[in-house]
């Protein structure tokens, strides 16, 4: 089971592999250079899938100080 809300992080490879995105893979680790607003684009529009697990968000709520 994946976690909620977390970047689907085989989608954010292989798009970063093909060259879509900018960024790396160092260490089975992704790292993402600055994005684009292009590259923000792409990540909302949903055009290469969902990118980020929304099915059960969670929700952060501050309480006190």
């Amino acid at each position: 089971m994946k976690d909620n809300c977390l970047p689907d992080a085989e989608t954010f490879k292989r798009l970063v592999e093909d060259g879509t995105l900018h960024g790396k893979i160092e260490n089975d680790g992704l790292i993402l250079e600055e994005l684009t607003p292009q590259d923000v684009n792409l990540i909302s529009s949903g055009k290469h899938g969902t990118l980020f697990q929304w099915d059960k968000p969670v929700v952060f709520v501050k309480a006190g100080n």
